[in-house]
């Protein structure tokens, strides 16, 4: 793994990334963590959903979660849904700021999706924040990821987004 990690080809980076977050550990980490800086946007996307595997660990949960609020500014509006994705995947409290940020992000289309990923209650409780209150950009992605959680407490306020006429 450590020869494709700094190969000049960044399929073999890409794969030598998923295998060290498929099989990898603390010592892995800042490997991961490393590829997430690459100039090839699949290499980071890569590092991004193993930074999200292995982050589920308490031990490495904070440093994963910095990562990945930072790959959240990635040029990349695709390695800004991985990040959001992971983030969601790791599924606890600290992640909901991170998350909005993602909400916020108009070009990151995934951020939905990643909600309805996210197992935390504060979820909900951001979500309808942001559905009650005055950004209206994120409404709509709001009002989407309540939808995809399923989460019938959320549907009086669903209601009432489309009885004011918001999007």
């Amino acid at each position: 793994v450590e020869d494709f990690r700094t190969d000049a080809d960044p399929r073999k980076r890409g794969l030598a990334v998923a295998f060290l977050a498929l099989h990898g550990s603390a010592a892995a980490f800042s490997r991961i963590e490393e590829a997430s800086l690459d100039p090839v946007s699949g290499v980071r996307q890569y590092a991004a959903w193993g930074l999200g595997r292995l982050g589920k660990g308490p031990d490495l949960r904070a440093a994963a979660i910095a990562a990945l609020e930072r790959l959240l500014g990635d040029r990349d509006p695709f390695i800004r849904e991985t990040a959001a994705v992971a983030l969601a995947d790791i599924g606890s409290p600290e992640v909901v700021p991170h998350l909005l940020t993602a909400l916020r992000d108009p070009e990151n289309l995934g951020s939905s999706t990643a909600w309805a990923r996210c197992p935390c209650a504060e979820a909900v409780d951001a979500l309808l924040a942001i559905l009650a209150g005055s950004e209206e950009d994120a409404k709509p992605r709001a009002a989407v990821a309540l939808g995809l959680r399923g989460d019938l407490a959320a549907l009086p306020a669903l209601f009432l987004a489309l009885q004011s006429g918001d999007d």
